[in-house]
């Protein structure tokens, strides 16, 4: 009980740290470093407190709750970023964005009567390995095209910044076995990793909601924060889904519906930015 509080409050942290880090990137929308921007509001010094908050407590609910388990908790919060972002933002909502949010919603909790079992494996370096090869690139894709002078849209940015907090998400997990051993140099390496990916999504982040309606890159992010570590855990940490038939369905049907949901969500932004 004691975890799914935690991470039910890491989740409420984490939307209304979103929801104040717009607020501060959006009073300096020609200041092309959106991090140093920040640091001039409030509302951003804030924004960054909440969501280190929601770190801290996101890796102590791990130690007590399977990763799987812990990422459809998550869920929770869009509720919360919803009404946050039309009082705070005044972001308008539509059927689009309300539809969207809702699949994202149904779609990730559909998975949570597949919750599997807590796993005892730990990944080698080789495994690690490859899971940064598989999703570094993508994370890293609107830094690329900045470089490139290409623009990067808020959709992709929030996809870049799923991925990098979907790894984040894996690595707390891996960091949550090195504490209760105190394994003290896997602990500093994770610990590391962490603040490098977290840093690079946290950047992306920040750009996507100064560019883009929080109310569409927040559900997208957690999407990808969500069904990527769900389709991980089972090969890295060993979690077991389970065997019969109907979970599988409802496992399959909520990842279809949550990607449902990010490219509804993909296509509103489009629209607002054709608008405006």
């Amino acid at each position: 009980m004691l975890g799914v509080l935690l991470i039910l409050a890491s989740t409420f942290a984490y939307n209304g740290s979103a929801v104040l880090l717009a607020m501060a990137a959006r009073q300096e929308p020609d200041d092309l470093n959106s991090l140093l921007a920040l640091g001039r509001h409030a509302s951003g010094l804030y924004g960054i407190t909440s969501n280190l908050l929601g770190w801290v407590l996101e890796v102590a609910a791990l130690t007590m709750l399977p990763l799987t388990l812990a990422r459809i908790l998550n869920v929770a919060g869009l509720g919360v970023l919803l009404w946050l972002s039309r009082w705070f933002l005044k972001e308008s909502q539509g059927r689009r964005e309300i539809l969207g949010t809702a699949l994202i919603a149904v779609g990730i909790a559909a998975a949570s009567s597949a919750s599997p079992q807590p796993g005892n494996v730990q990944p080698d370096l080789g495994e690690w390995a490859v899971l940064f090869a598989l999703l570094v690139p993508g994370a890293s894709l609107p830094f690329v095209l900045r470089a490139l002078r290409r623009p990067a849209g808020p959709v992709l940015g929030a996809t870049a910044a799923g991925l990098a907090y979907a790894l984040t998400g894996i690595l707390n997990k891996g960091a949550a076995y090195t504490i209760a051993p105190l394994h003290l140099l896997p602990l500093a390496l994770f610990t590391a990793c962490i603040a490098v990916v977290g840093l690079l999504g946290f950047s992306t982040e920040i750009t996507a909601l100064r560019d883009g309606h929080a109310s569409v890159v927040v559900p997208i992010v957690l999407a990808l924060h969500t069904i990527v570590p769900i389709a991980c855990a089972p090969l890295l940490f060993g979690e077991v889904w389970p065997t019969h038939p109907l979970p599988h369905a409802l496992l399959g049907g909520g990842i279809l519906l949550a990607v449902a949901g990010i490219s509804m969500l993909g296509r509103s932004s489009s629209k607002i930015l054709a608008e405006g």
